[in-house]
């Protein structure tokens, strides 16, 4: 029996020794990754609670003041097309139901 996990213990390093010189990189990215996935248990409300209080800025309206030694831009030779523009939901990305 130690035979056989010995030689899966060869079969492995030989495979992370094989793909660590194709690619570093990415190797040592999977190293340190954090594994996604598993369920989200909280309610809809309560995520989106905290989703506005943490990506957003109550600030940010606010005119901040001139910059001395900054240029002013020119103005855009057109203006911007606002159609079809919407507040974005990331929770509609979460596939939660209402």
């Amino acid at each position: 029996m130690r035979e056989g996990r010995g030689a899966e213990r060869r079969k492995e390093r030989k495979r992370y020794r094989k793909e660590f010189i194709q690619d570093p990189h990415r190797f040592a990215k999977k190293l340190f990754d954090e594994k996604k996935g598993g369920k989200l248990e909280c309610a809809k409300e309560e995520l989106e609670k905290h989703l506005k209080e943490t990506y957003t800025d109550p600030n940010r309206d606010t005119k901040l003041p001139a910059m001395d030694g900054l240029k002013k831009p020119t103005a855009p030779g057109r203006k911007f097309n606002m159609d079809g523009l919407k507040m974005f939901r990331p929770i509609s990305l979460l596939n939660i139901h209402e």
